[in-house]
């Protein structure tokens, strides 16, 4: 349903046995995430369509390789998500001049003044991670302050 070979590139290179998460997922967790990736990446698409030089950011990002399944060549990129996760992703995954990292939390709104070129428009992707937050906390995320 969703071909990643960025992701598919990651997994083989954690030393992780995989096998213990395929015991715990349940399957339709598993099509829930599949599918909610698929959405996503069809928004961004369109947007990126409309908005070619489009400055995106992947709140919460983790490990998540969105980046690679919809990149079209001028897109600027930010991935925010906590200081040990950006580190994480430093360390596994390479990335282009415009894939930008921003250690901070989706709390703090400072992130907005880490994004280097908005002339295009902006366009956030959360994910689950807004699941993680209680309604109050995601109205004042940088996803409502961007």
């Amino acid at each position: 349903m969703l071909y990643d070979p960025k992701a598919i590139e990651l997994v083989n290179s954690v030393d992780y046995d995989f096998s213990v998460l395929d015991a715990q997922l349940d399957p339709v967790i598993r099509l829930a995430s599949v599918a909610r990736a698929l959405q996503c990446d069809r928004a961004l698409k369109a947007y990126i369509g409309n908005h070619p030089r489009a400055s995106v950011i992947d709140l919460g990002a983790g490990l998540d390789t969105g980046f690679y399944r919809v990149d079209n060549g001028p897109i600027e990129w930010y991935n925010l998500d906590l200081l040990k996760v950006i580190a994480l992703r430093r360390q596994l995954l390479s990335t282009p001049d415009r894939v930008h990292s921003i250690p901070k939390s989706l709390l703090d709104i400072s992130s907005c003044d880490d994004l280097v070129d908005t002339g295009d428009g902006v366009c956030a992707v959360a994910g689950a991670v807004l699941g993680y937050f209680g309604e109050a906390q995601v109205k004042k995320t940088v996803f409502g302050a961007c």
